[in-house]
């Protein structure tokens, strides 16, 4: 699209604060890009910036060489300390997109990287992300309390400011409100090795804390009739509807109530201790525990396979003394097919997290083998498992509407057994399955609606 010509900009927080913590302070980011006529908002660089520092208590910084086992999810990055993110049109005040569950959803997305593309280009550069938690572990200290932190460079994960079609007409939108919730410490935050001395692990003095936040980016000024012609924009959203998986065969169900339906992501975490726990890296996404099958039903019929999906050697099937606790991995391929179809949206894929190697790590991270072989540990996050079911079926541009549509998924698990190999803590309570709707979406300017 041409353009006369374009101009940079660096716009800082109207908090009119230069520090941003869960813990101490101000917990939500807010900025305002104003509404210009004839202005273009080049989305692909829209970046928000800034330093990354992590505490021990609110004077002393973790230090560089330190024993302490603190670490991130070494995939989500500095993405993993944002909760969720609100866009609002100036113009009314309209709610335009609300993104929940932000890192689980940047996650997926992630999964079409690769291992090696976690440890060098612009995402172990820009995103503070790298091979396992404890090289990104590495990257969080910091000799005195003064120094800045860790730089970062991110690209706000939501459907109108990364997956749009066009670039975003300002004066027709009527300018842009993104308000950015961070995350809890205790859901940033984890343990590496939770078998580690108390000194060495997460307290409730830890903190993490971003500075001088701005948001950079590029506006581009164009012709009268060629604004006049952006009457909309098209974009893909996520939506998260979270129910729970209580025994071993079990079913939910939900209606999706959109019309042109992308994928359908099913994402399962342990449900007492997920969340809000130093232990646990709260962007976890390892498979049901011992998921055996599954089957996808749409208003009470197989759909869109008409058979079931068997993992032909479950890991509670595995033979505990000849798998070890480095070698414990499903045969569930038929499974992963799936699942890369509808995150890659193409098989076989270029670059994947869905691997053998990961999820034998994984499960080597819940035996402790890392540690002391009891506790369980958090040295490697980059696993990316679960169910998916592409509704383009291959083709580009394809989608399924499902405005009034059941949609049911059956599992049969290890979930509430005495299933042996899978780990123990995890099998014995229920599961939140976090069922992630991605489909194409529409904001109409006139009426700043937004068509499911």
């Amino acid at each position: 699209m041409a353009s006369l010509y374009k101009r940079y900009f660096e716009i800082s927080p109207v908090n009119n604060v230069t520090e941003f913590s869960s813990r101490n302070g101000v917990d939500i980011i807010n900025f305002i890009i104003p509404s210009l006529q004839d202005v273009l908002l080049s989305t692909n660089h829209l970046h928000l910036t800034g330093t990354l520092q992590v505490n021990t208590t609110s004077t002393t910084p973790l230090e560089p060489a330190g024993a302490e086992q603190w670490g991130i999810d070494n995939t989500c990055g500095i993405h993993g300390a944002i909760d969720r993110v609100e866009i609002t049109s100036r113009n009314g005040n309209s709610l335009i997109e609300q993104r929940l569950n932000y890192p689980i959803i940047h996650k997926m997305k992630k999964a079409t990287a690769s291992n090696k593309d976690l440890i060098v280009g612009a995402g172990s550069n820009q995103d503070v992300v790298g091979k396992n938690s404890v090289t990104v572990r590495n990257l969080l200290g910091r000799a005195t309390v003064d120094k800045d932190g860790v730089p970062f460079s991110i690209q706000l994960d939501t459907g109108l400011l990364k997956d749009n079609m066009q670039r975003l007409n300002l004066g027709a939108i009527g300018g842009l409100e993104i308000k950015i919730q961070l995350s809890s410490t205790e859901n940033f935050l984890f343990n590496i090795n939770n078998g580690a001395t108390a000194a060495d692990l997460l307290d409730a003095n830890a903190l993490y804390t971003l500075k001088n936040v701005k948001l950079f980016g590029r506006y581009e000024y164009v012709a009268p009739n060629v604004s006049n012609a952006l009457q909309s924009v098209a974009f893909k959203k996520v939506d998260n509807v979270l129910q729970v998986i209580q025994s071993s065969n079990d079913t939910i169900a939900f209606q999706p109530q959109v019309s042109s339906l992308d994928k359908i992501f099913y994402v399962f975490q342990p449900n007492n201790n997920s969340k809000n726990n130093y232990a646990t890296n709260s962007s976890q996404m390892n498979n049901l525990v011992g998921i055996k099958n599954y089957r996808e039903s749409r208003n009470g019929t197989l759909f869109p396979k008409d058979y079931q999906v068997d993992n032909e050697v479950p890991v509670s099937e595995l033979n505990a003394a000849s798998s070890g606790d480095t070698q414990i991995q499903s045969g569930n391929a038929e499974q992963v097919y799936h699942l890369l179809v509808g995150l890659n949206d193409q098989y076989p894929p270029i670059h994947s997290l869905v691997a053998p190697k990961n999820e034998v790590v994984a499960n080597a991270d819940l035996s402790g083998f890392y540690g002391d072989g009891t506790n369980t540990t958090n040295r490697s996050c980059s696993n990316v498992e679960g169910i998916c079911c592409s509704y383009q079926y291959g083709f580009e541009a394809y989608a399924t509407p499902m405005q009034n549509d059941l949609v049911q998924l059956q599992a049969e698990s290890s979930v509430k057994t005495s299933d042996g190999v899978v780990n123990s803590v995890v099998r014995d309570q229920v599961q939140t399955c976090n069922t992630l709707i991605q489909y194409n979406t529409n904001l109409q300017y006139s009426n700043l609606q937004v068509a499911k």
